[in-house]
């Protein structure tokens, strides 16, 4: 469950109570483009709050807007 969000300087960060280690957390979402345009996102850290050594990254993922 999400606990709460937060949009800012073009970025979105996610905070959760609590993640299980043995899956993987999933959520759809929806965004509405203005212009047509393909860029590359960059790549996604996720840590715990009071342990940010404790961290992972995603690699970046090329996106397609029409």
């Amino acid at each position: 469950v999400i606990e709460r969000y937060e949009v800012s300087g073009g970025r979105v960060i996610v905070y959760f109570r609590q993640i299980a280690g043995d899956r993987p957390v999933t959520f759809d979402y929806a965004l509405r483009a203005q212009y047509p345009v393909r860029v590359k996102s960059p790549a996604a850290t996720v840590y715990q709050y009071y342990e940010p050594a404790l961290r992972d990254r995603t690699v970046p993922v090329e996106l397609t807007v029409r």
